[in-house]
């Protein structure tokens, strides 16, 4: 019994050169013992590297998951800029066109000594505001 090692929770065994002393093993044998000693050891390697792996891939995960989540609210905020920008461009040309279009109707009139087209046309705008107003006072909006 002394030829045996080990314990019981990892099993018993005998030594390369201790087995050649018993009838436990042909000595045909040990070649045989030392090649799947080897595989069983780069196995082994094999299985440490990859669980070393996952682990590193698990530990960067959250870490990936808020760059990921990061990077999609900086292109949200980035996408409401821009749409913030092109409504602000849009109501810009608006406000342009109009002043435009209020200027050519000023100067017809003012070049043809007309102004009542010009005051009808204020009286028109001062109503809409008017309408509008007494809108929003009772709720109407």
């Amino acid at each position: 019994m002394s030829l045996f090692q080990g314990c019981d929770k990892h099993g018993f065994w005998i030594d390369d050169s201790t087995v050649m002393s018993t009838n436990l093993a042909h000595p045909a044998n040990a070649p045989r013992v030392a090649q799947m000693r080897a595989a069983t050891k780069l196995l082994r390697d094999e299985l440490a590297r990859a669980a070393a792996e996952e682990a590193a891939r698990l530990a960067e995960e959250p870490a990936a998951r808020a760059k990921r989540e990061a990077e999609a609210a900086r292109d949200r905020e980035e996408a409401a800029r821009k749409a913030q920008r092109d409504a602000d461009e849009r109501a810009r040309r608006q406000r342009e066109a109009k002043r435009n279009r209020v200027e050519e109707l000023v100067h017809r009139a003012v070049d043809r000594r007309d102004i009542d087209g010009l005051v009808d046309e204020l009286m028109r705008l001062d109503d809409a505001i008017t309408s509008l107003a007494n809108r929003i006072t009772n709720g109407g909006l």
